[in-house]
């Protein structure tokens, strides 16, 4: 059996719309790119934060600022959108 890369294309979009779509991870990022990530304001609590991926550290290992602040996360830290 011949499978072509269309036809693979076609079973990846079906599995897609069955599964939803694959989560955004930092390690799937550009240096530069703007973001925005789940974090926790000042209370404690779970809020919506905007971040920039400053640079890759190697190890799978990602600079990530938010409002001044520089952490370094894990390629595998999934975002909740890419702006």
């Amino acid at each position: 059996m011949n499978v072509s890369q269309v036809d693979i294309d076609r079973m990846n979009e079906q599995m897609d719309s069955f599964l939803g779509p694959k989560p955004i991870k930092i390690q799937d990022l550009k240096v530069g790119d703007i973001f925005q990530m789940e974090g926790l304001d000042i209370n404690g609590d779970t809020v919506q934060c905007d971040a920039t991926l400053r640079s890759y550290q190697g190890m799978n290992k990602y600079v990530v600022e938010s409002d001044g602040i520089t952490i370094l996360y894990d390629g595998e830290q999934e975002i909740t959108k890419v702006y």
